[in-house]
C-alpha cells in the first residue's frame, strides 16, 4: 500500500509538474513570440518626427541667438555710456568714447597737460587709455533699412553713430555730454544684425543731463516700425 501510493504519489506529482512547467512555458514562450515588432513603416515615421522636432528647437535656437547677441550689443553700449559718464564726474575730468565700424567702443581720459610746439610750451591735451571694447561679431554699428529715426530725434538718420555728426562724446566732469568743439551733444548709436529688423536697436544719450535710453525696434500692422 505504501508504494502504491508513493508510486500514484510520484505520478501525480510528475504530471503537475510537467503539465505546469509545459503549460506556463509554452504559454510565455507562445505569446512572447507572437508579439509583433516594429515595422519599418513606423520606424520611419518616428525618426521623421524627430528630424521636424529638432529641426524647430534649432530655428528658435538660433532666433534666440540673434536676439542676445542684439541686446548684448546695444547694453554693452549703455554700459560703456555710463561708465564714461560715471568716470568723469567721480575723477573731475573729461573721458572720450570712440565709437568705430563695424563693432569697436575705446574709451579714452583727457588730461590737460603743456605740450611743446615749435618750441614753445602751450596748454594741451593728453590722452590715456581706459578700455576697448567689441560689441557682438555678428552686430554691426549700422542704421537698417527701413528702420524710422531713433525715438529722441538726436540722429540725422543717415548715420549709425551720430554726435553732432562725429563719431566721438566727450563727457565732462558735471555729467554733460559734447562734441570736440565743447558743444553739447545729444546722440544717438544704431545697432543691428544685417537683413534682421527685429535686431535694430539705439542708444541716445541726452547732451545737457547725460541721460542715457536704450531702445528696441517694434512693428504692428497699424504703424509699422516703431522704437521703445
Amino acid at each position: 500500500m505504501e508504494g502504491g501510493i508513493s508510486m500514484l504519489e510520484h505520478r501525480a506529482q510528475h504530471g503537475f509538474d510537467g503539465g505546469f512547467n509545459g503549460g506556463f512555458n509554452g504559454g510565455f514562450n507562445g505569446g512572447f513570440n507572437g508579439e509583433k515588432g516594429v515595422s519599418l513603416v513606423e520606424l520611419v515615421f518616428v525618426v521623421a518626427i524627430s528630424l521636424v522636432l529638432s529641426a524647430v528647437a534649432i530655428i528658435n535656437i538660433a532666433s534666440s541667438l540673434k536676439v542676445a547677441s542684439a541686446d548684448s550689443a546695444a547694453q554693452l553700449v549703455q554700459q560703456d555710456m555710463r561708465m564714461a559718464r560715471q568716470a568723469a564726474i567721480s575723477n573731475r575730468l573729461v573721458y572720450m568714447l570712440t565709437f568705430s565700424a563695424p563693432n569697436s567702443i575705446i574709451m579714452q581720459q583727457q588730461v590737460a597737460t603743456l605740450v611743446t610746439v615749435n618750441g614753445v610750451q602751450v596748454a594741451g591735451y593728453q590722452y590715456n587709455a581706459v578700455s576697448t571694447d567689441s560689441i557682438p561679431s555678428t552686430v554691426s554699428f549700422q542704421i537698417l533699412s527701413g528702420a524710422p529715426i531713433d525715438q529722441d530725434g538726436f540722429g540725422s538718420g543717415t548715420l549709425a553713430i551720430d554726435f553732432n555728426g562725429s563719431n566721438t562724446i566727450y563727457f565732462q566732469p558735471d555729467g554733460a555730454g559734447r562734441d570736440a568743439n565743447q558743444k553739447l551733444c545729444n546722440g544717438v548709436v544704431y545697432t543691428g544684425i544685417s537683413g534682421d529688423m527685429t535686431s535694430a536697436r539705439t542708444v541716445t544719450v541726452w547732451g545737457s543731463t547725460g541721460q542715457i535710453k536704450l531702445y528696441k525696434l517694434y512693428s504692428n500692422a497699424t504703424t509699422g516700425y516703431y522704437w521703445q
